[in-house]
Order: structure tokens, then C-alpha cells, then sequence
């Protein structure tokens, strides 16, 4: 895992001993980030100070990392896909509902979880963390582009099937106080969904950023000379 600006410009590296960091999520305040090891599905946390520091392996539970809530817990989908709460320093977890749930967003004053429930389902829901209700919130994602969206202050900005189309996609917004969705522009290419993602919205809300994923079987080469 690096670390850069936000043009790509003084990158550090921050992992290293054979991890393989994977479902990175940033702390509020940009001085910590938790994640999984795709290899081992062991959840880290990494802090900075003068120079970047790693936590050990947690071995609270197994699952994907959500982001961090406060600098005193996290919220995490356990090995029995329940999103659990646990002290981002380690200690007893405790429950928030026991629905099953992947890619998950938090809000930014912690109240709600908002999460998919299949890779390949095309509905988000969010469920209170207060008291377990569990609701629809819209409808339309590309099916297996589970991450393809992300909150804003008043809303989600998301990925979905463009109207009329077979194969193109859309960027659109959902706003949550009208309840409508709003096609904003033309994704410029078709995203392969599996490996797409996640959305990220800059802090300032200017900016929708995305993972693109090139295939790796996409092109035939030939290398001269052979032996």
C-alpha cells in the first residue's frame, strides 16, 4: 500500500513484509486507515506520526474492513457476515445487526451502515446502528460493481445502467431528501464490473474518484526474439 498527494505526486510506501493490503478505509481525520490482507483476511490498522507506522494482525474476527468511525472504533462484516463494531485498539466486539452485507459505507456521524447485499445485487441498504432497522435505499447499481458508489452529505453518487442502453453506464445521484436520482453524465467507457471500484468521494465533494481495471487477457503480444 502507498501514500501520495492527491495528484499522484510524492508517493511512500507504507506496507510491507509480504502483505497484501486490499479494501483500504481512511479515519475522518486522515491520520489513520484500517484494511484487510486478501491472503490471510486479517484486519490492520495504520497510523501516522512522523513516519507511517502498522499495527499488528488483529485476530478479533476474519472479514472486510468498513472505515474507521472515530479513533476508537471500527466497523467491520465478521466470518457469520454480521457488521460487528470493535475499539480500533483492540477488544470486545459487539453487534449491529445480523443481516448480511459487503461493501460498506458508513455516514459520516456514524448513525447508519450502508452496504449491498450480494456481489451481484443491484439494491443498497442501510441499517440504523442505533437500533438495527434495516431499509432500501435505492436501486438501480451494476450488477457486481458492488462499490460503485459513494456518500455525500446529502445524497450517494452512484454507477448504474444507462437509460435506453444496453452498454453504457451512467453516473447518478440520489438525494435523499427528494428521494429522486438524478442522471448526471455518461460514464465514458464500460466499466468490468468484477474488480471495479470502490468509489471515493474527495472531502471537499468536488471530485468522484474510481478504480479502473484492464483486463489482463485483453491483449495478444508477441515477443521477438524467442528461444
Amino acid at each position: 500500500m502507498w501514500v501520495c498527494d492527491s495528484d499522484g505526486a510524492n508517493p511512500v510506501q507504507v506496507t510491507h513484509a509480504g502483505l497484501r493490503p486490499s479494501v483500504a478505509r481512511w479515519s475522518p481525520d486522515g491520520r489513520a486507515f484500517v484494511f484487510n490482507d486478501a491472503r490471510t483476511r486479517e484486519i490492520f490498522r495504520g497510523a501516522v506520526g512522523r513516519r507511517w507506522h502498522m499495527g499488528g494482525a488483529t485476530q478479533w474476527l476474519q472479514g472486510s474492513t468498513s472505515r474507521v468511525l472515530s479513533r476508537r472504533a471500527l466497523d467491520l462484516r465478521g466470518r457469520r457476515r454480521r457488521h460487528l463494531r470493535i475499539p480500533a485498539d483492540g477488544g470486545p466486539s459487539s453487534p449491529v445487526t445480523n443481516i448480511r452485507g459487503i461493501s460498506l459505507g458508513i455516514s459520516a456521524d456514524g448513525k447508519q451502515i450502508y452496504f449491498v447485499r450480494e456481489p451481484s445485487g443491484t439494491d443498497l441498504w442501510r441499517v440504523e446502528t442505533a437500533t438495527g432497522r434495516i431499509e432500501k435505499v435505492l436501486q438501480g447499481l451494476v450488477p457486481y460493481c458492488s462499490s460503485c458508489w459513494a456518500l455525500a452529505a446529502g445524497g450517494i453518487y452512484y454507477l448504474g445502467p444507462k437509460e435506453g442502453s444496453l452498454d453504457k453506464q451512467a453516473i447518478y445521484y440520489h438525494n435523499f431528501a427528494a428521494g429522486t436520482d438524478k442522471d448526471l453524465l455518461d460514464y465514458p467507457e464500460t466499466v468490468p464490473a468484477i474488480g471495479s471500484g470502490p468509489f471515493s468521494l474527495s472531502p471537499d465533494g468536488r471530485y468522484l474518484l474510481c478504480v479502473r481495471v484492464h483486463p489482463s487477457n485483453a491483449n495478444v503480444f508477441r515477443v521477438e526474439p524467442f528461444r
